[in-house]
């Protein structure tokens, strides 16, 4: 039983690692782009304006 645990303690610890990046690099989210997000939050390249109503 005691052996047991710690296996499962020990896999739990290497899967939290892997998670973490403790082991490098993963392609476990392919979509995922950390860098995308420095050009979405660009705000000076948000312009506000007001919605035009055309005229019939």
């Amino acid at each position: 039983m005691r052996y047991l645990v710690v296996v499962l303690l020990a896999v739990n610890v290497l899967m939290f690692g892997l998670g973490q990046g403790w082991f490098g690099s993963t392609n476990i989210e392919p979509g995922r782009q950390p860098g995308m997000m420095q050009t979405q939050l660009n705000a000076q390249a948000l312009t506000v304006g007001v919605a035009r109503v055309p005229k019939r």
